[in-house]
């Protein structure tokens, strides 16, 4: 019986009203975002003590015809793109970033730079980026995990699951946790859902140092559970 209570309070909260027990659990469910593409982003210079080891020194509007044909070359559609960059520079410069799904064509165009003398300012790996029309399967998902865990806590009990009474999803964890240690839920719950704001924009970041992201949605789940 020690070892069910500890088991009841990581997955939620019981209440016993007569015959007919409430009971609140947590469902999560676990994804993995995995990359679409690979990116560098380089840094075309008209710097003449960095010139083409074959042409001298060239244009920016040279620089990026001649990549562009050594790109194409190698088989790859990848087509530099302007990036906005507003850092200081001696020496007139343009920033670009190349996107390639396919690893050794990638590898390839990092090495035509290296050979151009072309600088690589950075290179990460694209994730997709975040779909809210998925979260319905993430709360799928989440639910169903829900009901197994009401389900194994029901049948110890000699109960049976009736029926949902209640779907919160994540947000709401933060004020049954702040009642339990009196402190005041509602502000700590509007400063959490600010916190939770600001951290969103890097957890839906498409720029990633890993080939994969995981991820996990949470919800609590309100069952009605009734005698066998």
């Amino acid at each position: 019986m020690r070892i069910f209570l500890i088991f009841l309070m990581i997955l939620g909260s019981i209440s016993v009203y007569g015959q007919t027990i409430t009971l609140r659990v947590l469902g999560q469910y676990t994804y993995v975002d995995s990359m679409e593409k690979y990116v560098a982003v380089i840094i075309l210079q008209e710097n003449p003590d960095r010139c083409d080891p074959v042409l001298g020194f060239i244009t920016i509007e040279e620089q990026l015809k001649h990549l562009n044909e050594s790109i194409k070359v190698i088989g790859s559609k990848a087509i530099p793109v302007p990036v906005e960059d507003f850092t200081y520079s001696e020496y007139r410069k343009k920033t670009y970033r190349i996107e390639e799904a396919d690893a050794d064509k990638f590898d390839e165009i990092l090495n035509i730079c290296k050979i151009r003398q072309i600088t690589i300012q950075n290179s990460y790996f694209k994730l997709p980026k975040h779909r809210f029309e998925e979260e319905d399967e993430k709360a799928i998902g989440a639910l169903r995990m829900a009901k197994l865990k009401a389900g194994i806590i029901a049948d110890h009990l000699d109960y049976k699951v009736k029926r949902v009474v209640n779907v919160d999803d994540e947000t709401t964890y933060a004020s049954e946790v702040f009642n339990l240690l009196n402190v005041d839920s509602e502000k700590m719950e509007e400063f959490t859902y600010l916190m939770d704001l600001l951290s969103s924009r890097d957890s839906y970041s498409s720029e990633s140092k890993t080939p994969e992201r995981k991820g996990q949605y949470n919800l609590w789940v309100t069952f009605e559970l009734i005698p066998n």
